[in-house]
């Protein structure tokens, strides 16, 4: 798994979920990646609601609703 540039590519947790086909990926300074199983990036967050700049995201679980759960370094929240 990787971007076009390796900068930002620092991955701090990770998060496989199998049954949506993603893999999760909170990096260092540069927010969340999202991947296909084909190794593709889907989405990319770097900022969150009502913050300014990147983010680090330290923590990401999928929960049993079907969604996920994540922890940043900006605030003291979790993320959903």
């Amino acid at each position: 798994y990787t971007l076009d540039s390796t900068a930002g590519c620092n991955v701090l947790s990770v998060c496989a979920d199998k049954q949506a086909g993603r893999v999760l990926a909170g990096t260092v300074g540069n927010g969340l990646l999202i991947f296909d199983t084909l190794q593709r990036l889907q989405r990319h967050i770097q900022k969150l609601p009502g913050f300014t700049g990147n983010f680090t995201c330290s923590l990401v679980a999928r929960i049993p609703t079907g969604g996920y759960l994540f922890i940043s370094s900006v605030s003291n929240h979790f993320w959903k």
